[in-house]
């Protein structure tokens, strides 16, 4: 291994878990107003005053969750304002767990209006002074308002952003034209200021314009936001909204212009059996590969009707991808092997060659490939049948990861010592939390699969001199360690169908060293 290349491997790791880091803890911005309409349905943007923008966002936000009063409806438990005569926030007694979704059917015209409330079996009614009437009916998901006239603006609900970096990474809003479903990262929404323009402005001498803080949509099927597991959304029809980003950027609520007299949103887990009577199955995606994941989800659910433990069903379908392309995985120990078993025989004379051209890097490769010509061997072929395995294993983890954190099937699913398959599989709790923000939790699994990834090197990298085997040597230290500050927190789930996988290669290329030695 060239020295150059060990330097430029070690830096893109280091990179890749800079970058994994960074982009969970900030939000970044785009670099210019045109990427904020960025979008494939072509949205069409409407001037608003600044009025309008900024009731409903900050001003809505004041009430604190503590001092408003709460009722247990259906399977909810709602927390509501009689000030202005809306629902704070929902919480799920099915899944322990608040929606994500608050100041739900807020008025802007109603703000500082006093209503009384009365609860009636499904409903929650509010009257003012004046007579002004608003009724939340809940029918199982579904969440339907009533306002006593035609309101010209409504804000249907707001979001924040999580404070958990998971959380953030599948939070999104969406919106359905007749091009499809259009997705937007939650965190990229609307930015005040592009980094380009503020650069641009201090190199000028002058201040930074402001890009605006909402975006609107006309004649979209519905819309709405979801998070980890839940969403809330517009049932299907056809409606203008837009969506208004807070001061601080840490809020964002979406607006419905002119919704008439009755609107109805879905609230509650995404699943395709609840969102598919309402035409909102498009709400559910699983990113480039949402195909491969739409299977993998099947696959899972018809291993869970024979085990009944999703931790078992994990292990199961790795177990089985594996044995599906373990003809290639066998092919790829075999190819590696065998550049192995060639360098080894061949050390002698590849350092020769080294030493001999190693001020010449050109004439040192012409003369490596005509070595390898003359022993009829081709040194591709350990490469390439080692990418095998991993060109079809790529897409499958990748949809894994996004299936994986999203499926509320695993929120709470105990196996052996792991509590919760949707979390890190947390062993025991340190009194004190360990650095680089890995938290208070001693997590087996990824230190686990780091030590078998410890393991494949030192099998599969042959060093042909004595400074290759000190470059191999630091990397086989380095690279699991950056791969435990990498997996440390991912959910227990993920990293038990990637540990399975591990173990399985290396069996197999322990079988194929063993049977080499013999």
């Amino acid at each position: 291994m060239e020295k150059r290349f060990f330097y430029a491997f070690i830096l893109t790791i280091l990179l890749f878990i800079g970058y994994s880091h960074l982009v969970g803890r900030f939000t970044p911005q785009p670099a210019s107003e045109k990427q904020q309409n960025d979008f494939q349905g072509q949205p069409r943007p409407q001037a608003l005053s600044q009025q309008a923008s900024a009731v409903g966002i900050e001003e809505i936000s004041e009430a604190k969750k503590e001092d408003l009063p709460q009722v247990e409806m259906d399977n909810y438990v709602i927390t509501y304002s009689p000030t202005g005569g809306y629902i704070f926030s929902v919480r799920s007694n099915a899944f322990e767990q608040d929606l994500g979704f608050e100041n739900i059917g807020v008025v802007p015209s109603h703000k500082g209006i006093e209503f009384a409330a009365e609860v009636q079996n499904n409903k929650l009614m509010f009257v003012s002074a004046d007579g002004v009437k608003k009724t939340y009916t809940f029918e199982g998901n579904q969440l339907k308002i009533e306002f006593s006239s035609n309101e010209k603006q409504v804000v249907l609900f707001s979001n924040a952003l999580s404070t958990n970096m998971l959380d953030q990474r599948y939070q999104e809003f969406f919106y359905s034209t007749e091009e499809g479903v259009q997705r937007k990262a939650f965190k990229k929404i609307v930015p005040k200021k592009s980094l380009v323009s503020r650069a641009t402005g201090s190199l000028q001498g002058q201040e930074a314009p402001l890009v605006s803080n909402e975006i609107s949509f006309e004649n979209v099927k519905f819309a709405g936001s979801r998070g980890r597991y839940f969403c809330a959304a517009l049932i299907e029809g056809d409606y203008d909204i837009r969506w208004v980003k807070g001061e601080k950027g840490k809020t964002i609520a979406l607006y419905a212009n002119n919704p008439g007299a009755e609107i109805t949103l879905y609230l509650g887990p995404q699943k395709k059996e609840l969102l598919k009577p309402l035409g909102l199955q498009g709400v559910i995606h699983y990113g480039f590969f949402h195909g491969i994941g739409v299977v993998m989800v099947k696959i899972l659910h018809l291993l869970h009707l024979a085990v009944r433990n999703w931790g078992l069903c994990v292990i199961l379908f790795s177990s089985g991808l594996y044995l599906l392309l373990y003809p290639l995985t066998s092919k790829s120990t075999k190819g590696m092997m065998e550049m192995r078993e060639f360098q080894e025989a061949h050390n002698e004379e590849i350092k020769k060659l080294k030493n001999k051209y190693k001020d010449n890097p050109q004439k040192l490769h012409q003369e490596t490939l005509t070595f390898y010509k003359k022993h009829n061997f081709n040194p591709m072929k350990g490469c390439s049948s080692s990418c095998l395995p991993m060109f079809f294993q790529i897409p499958i983890i990748w949809a894994f990861w996004n299936v994986v954190p999203r499926a509320l099937e695993f929120k709470g699913a105990k196996f052996l010592w792991i509590k919760d398959l949707s979390l890190p599989d947390r062993l025991f709790h340190l009194p004190f939390s360990l650095p680089f923000n890995l938290g208070p939790w001693i997590n087996i699994l990824p230190i686990l699969t780091a030590i078998l990834m410890y393991m494949q090197m030192k099998f599969t990298s042959p060093a042909v001199d004595s400074e290759q085997a000190q470059q191999q040597k630091i990397m086989a230290t380095i690279f699991p360690v950056m791969m435990i500050l990498f997996l440390y927190n991912l959910p227990a789930a993920l990293l038990l169908y990637w540990f399975t996988n591990s173990l399985f290669t290396f069996h197999t290329q322990w079988k194929a060293a063993k049977k080499r030695t013999t």
